[in-house]
């Protein structure tokens, strides 16, 4: 009988924004300045980086790749929380999967791809001699690819079980966006998935540092 009168959440109501309309469109005009400048800014880095052959090197190749993240991790989110400011305040349960992936997946690869940029910058200082001829053109886009395969293939297995999670309580969203620790305090299941999903994002850390580390070592050592 009580699991009868449980019903599946197919969706997730944002509770964090705030429900008066004038607090709202100062919120959303201010998010909506920080938005324009992010990506606006961004791609100005991209576009003068590509016209300008001067700049046709491995450091600002990096910061090209970085500034695409950049644009592709605020899309993930602010879009929405833009609507969200104006118009209902709910996303769906495989829209709210497809947040969460892309604003992991996109942070990973950019934290992967800062560290490949102090190793371009250390092996710069350090052997400057060796410097052309190891760090290629070919080699920064390997580095740059494998930073977002590693960045896009680290949040997968989190998605997928999220997914799997019946979500029959309350479907209030006690955030902005989604995220791991918020939605899953919305699933009916066991407190210690909380606990086991921050542990694997700890173990998901150390491979990643140890992953870049271990493949500069293999190229550079």
């Amino acid at each position: 009988m009580e699991n009868a009168n449980q019903t599946t959440a197919h969706e997730f109501i944002f509770s964090a924004f705030p429900y008066s309309w004038r607090d709202s469109v100062i919120c959303f005009v201010i998010l909506l300045f920080i938005y324009a400048f992010i990506v606006v800014g961004n791609v100005v880095i991209i576009t003068v980086v590509q016209l300008n052959i001067h700049l046709h090197t491995p450091m600002y190749f990096f910061i090209s790749a970085l500034s695409f993240l950049e644009i592709w991790y605020t899309t993930a989110t602010i879009p929405k929380m833009l609507s969200c400011l104006l118009r209902e305040k709910s996303i769906s349960l495989n829209g709210c999967l497809l947040q969460m992936y892309f604003f992991h997946s996109t942070g990973i690869s950019e934290v992967c791809l800062l560290t490949a940029m102090a190793f371009d910058r250390y092996l710069a200082i350090c052997s400057p001699l060796h410097y052309p001829t190891v760090m290629t053109s070919k080699l920064c886009v390997w580095l740059t690819l494998g930073c977002c395969v590693c960045g896009f293939a680290t949040p997968l297995p989190e998605i997928a079980w999220i997914s799997t999670l019946p979500f029959c309580g309350s479907n209030h969203l006690e955030h902005i966006f989604c995220d791991f620790l918020p939605v899953l305090r919305l699933a009916c299941t066991d407190t210690q998935a909380i606990l086991m999903i921050q542990v694997v994002d700890v173990v998901h850390a150390v491979e990643i540092i140890t992953a870049v580390i271990c493949l500069f070592l293999s190229v550079f050592g």
